[in-house]
């Protein structure tokens, strides 16, 4: 058996001068609870109340469940209880 060559790239990634427009939540409901993953039957992270403004760092279309951060927490959030917002 012959021995196999591989060629080598190197990838320059840029940082981008401006920062991310990022997109916030404020949470309608009067409880909502933040879960580990994106499924009322995942763990509770922690109960937001209404009013509460969140960072959205993904979203799915497909299953409306979001991925937020709240006061240094990540979780996730069913989208009919929030009202999204951009600054």
């Amino acid at each position: 058996m012959g021995a196999a060559k591989f060629n080598q790239q190197t990838t320059t990634v840029q940082k981008s001068e401006s920062p991310a427009k990022q997109t916030f939540a404020t949470v309608t409901a009067d409880a909502l609870n933040m879960r580990e993953g994106p499924g009322a039957d995942n763990a509770l992270v922690m109960t937001l109340h209404k009013g509460n403004v969140l960072t959205i760092l993904e979203k799915s279309e497909e299953t409306r469940w979001l991925k937020v951060e709240y006061d240094g927490k990540s979780g996730y959030v069913h989208g009919d209880y929030i009202t999204e917002t951009n600054n």
